[in-house]
């Protein structure tokens, strides 16, 4: 059971990683319009606290005995 929270918490970790990868891409690529849009920073913070809470999970998941 230990071997299987490690190989999730690990995927979770990189799928994480993922996110913040895709965020940044959206973040570099959009146009000046797009950066006063107040829905593209909405779904910006949104992903960046669904990334947060994703790696809080995966570090409970990782500490978690049995």
């Amino acid at each position: 059971m230990r071997t299987l929270n490690i190989v999730c918490a690990v995927a979770i970790v990189l799928t994480t990683l993922h996110l913040g990868h895709g965020m940044h891409h959206f973040f570099a690529e959009a146009s000046p319009g797009d950066l006063q849009n107040p829905l593209f920073w909405t779904g910006l913070v949104t992903a960046a606290a669904v990334g947060i809470l994703s790696l809080v999970g995966a570090f409970l998941l990782l500490k978690r005995k049995g």
